[in-house]
């Protein structure tokens, strides 16, 4: 992403996005079958229009990495996962979560 906008990006949830994408192979084969690639992509929603969406895996600051952009005619479904609530319901995920609080404490 080259534009830098002053949005801040929600940090308090993450999504979950089931899409399809194009397959690739190579190598000789009589293979004659058509498929599609079933995709998850779980992350920060970092921009979003009317044709894609833009996740990224990692933010720190106003920065992110690890971005995806997605067009949205091939999202099966979308999830949005508070995370908060992961950590009040004591998630499998919870030992992986870090309060903004601890986060700050650390550094």
């Amino acid at each position: 992403m080259s534009k830098k906008d002053n949005k801040k990006i929600n940090t308090d949830y993450i999504e979950v996005i089931r899409w399809m994408d194009a397959q690739s192979d190579d190598g000789w084969s009589d293979d004659r079958t058509a498929e599609l690639a079933n995709v998850v992509t779980v992350g920060f929603i970092v921009a979003e229009d009317k044709k894609a969406v833009c996740v990224a895996s990692t933010y720190a600051g106003d920065d992110t990495n690890s971005r995806m952009h997605i067009p949205k005619c091939w999202i099966k479904s979308r999830k949005k996962i508070n995370i908060e609530e992961l950590e009040k319901d004591n998630s499998p995920l919870y030992p992986f979560i870090e309060t903004k609080e601890e986060n700050e404490n650390r550094n």
